[in-house]
């Protein structure tokens, strides 16, 4: 009778298949180095650096100011390796946000990226309407637009030449904030127009007073003074106003002092 001996195949096998599984741990390791290496290496290639800024839409505004903030935006790297100026990393919304805090001036700016290498910036400027001046102790003014935002610094008017709302709240100018309550600031232009449509008179000022809220004064350039009650459909109060200056005041225009139009129909007036 022969002998014959018997070989376990899982104790064969154990050893290869712990080695391939090793191998291909290996393989894989290797395949994300080289990928995150392949990654870093396109971030930080010239090629796909934006080289190209294009910027439209200025008026008021410095383009060598505006570009300057722009690549200062763009500049050094994150997380100490790649480059802010990479077009697939360039932050797009941290342009625009850096161009609307330092330029207060920029109503809307847009920034947009164009395959391989171009950043465009479009930019809508405000647009100049008059001037705010508050009454605080440093007695501010700025320039607004016709949405009531101060967006720069301005010496205080004189003469009649520039229309203004001065203000007596004392409040503090914040250039690209919001100085004037945007229901305010349109009920003050609602006035403007038509003071001027229905009088020829152009008021020169508009007056706020703390200790008056609902009130809004008007004066014009030879310092006559229509108070209004703050509302939003002047087109009653204003037919009112002509009527008296037409009807009752007539040649005594210039003596005139002030037109009170808060009551309604009732209407009161002095002369200088």
């Amino acid at each position: 009778m022969k002998n014959r001996m018997v070989y376990s195949h899982a104790g064969r096998s154990r050893r290869p298949r712990a080695s391939r599984a090793a191998v291909m741990s290996a393989i894989a390791c290797l395949g994300v180095l080289l990928a995150a290496g392949g990654s870093v290496a396109a971030l930080r290639a010239s090629q796909l650096q934006i080289h190209r800024i294009a910027v439209t839409g200025l008026q008021a505004l410095d383009e060598r100011a505006v570009r300057a903030r722009i690549d200062g935006t763009l500049a050094g790297t994150r997380w100490l390796v790649f480059p802010r100026r990479s077009f697939p990393i360039a932050d797009t919304d941290a342009v625009e946000a850096d161009l609307a805090r330092d330029f207060p001036r920029i109503r809307v700016v847009s920034a947009t990226k164009k395959f391989p290498d171009m950043l465009n910036v479009s930019v809508v400027e405000r647009v100049f309407w008059g001037v705010f001046c508050t009454g605080n102790a440093a007695q501010e003014c700025a320039y607004i637009d016709p949405d009531g935002v101060a967006y720069e610094r301005a010496p205080r008017p004189r003469g009649s030449l520039i229309i203004s709302i001065q203000s007596d709240s004392g409040e503090d100018i914040v250039p690209g904030a919001q100085a004037i309550d945007p229901g305010l600031m349109r009920q003050i232009r609602a006035l403007e127009q038509g003071i001027a449509a229905q009088t020829n008179i152009t008021p020169a000022d508009f007056e706020l007073r703390a200790r008056a809220p609902d009130e809004i004064r008007a004066v014009s350039a030879d310092g006559m003074t229509m108070i209004f009650v703050r509302q939003d459909d002047y087109a009653p109060v204003l037919k009112i106003l002509k009527r008296v200056l037409e009807g009752e005041i007539k040649e005594r225009r210039e003596r005139l002092d002030y037109i009170d139009l808060r009551f309604d129909n009732k209407v009161f007036y002095k002369m200088k």
